[in-house]
């Protein structure tokens, strides 16, 4: 379960749980660490909702909006990794 909100007057920011997302299907968690996986931490979560009468792959799945995180490998502290949240090349 996995928790997400918007912006409220307690919470400017909004607040979200972080999470590992699957990169590559081949990486079993935890048995290949970070290796095939990536830290986000979801802003949106949403399940599309077919047309009437027709049955979509997607209408069973859903898909997610999230800001990514890098995982610092030169900095361990306390056997975790530091994470530092990823920007554009631009610096947004």
């Amino acid at each position: 379960m996995l928790f997400c909100a918007p912006p409220t007057t307690s919470w400017p920011f909004g607040r979200f749980d972080t999470a590992l997302a699957a990169t590559d299907p081949n990486s079993a968690w935890p048995d290949t660490g970070l290796c095939g996986h990536t830290v986000v931490q979801p802003r949106l979560i949403m399940c599309p909702i077919p047309k009437k009468n027709h049955h979509d792959q997607l209408c069973n799945r859903f898909l997610t909006y999230v800001q990514r995180f890098d995982v610092i490998q030169d900095h361990v502290e306390m056997g975790m990794p530091i994470l530092k949240r990823v920007t554009h090349t631009n610096g947004e």
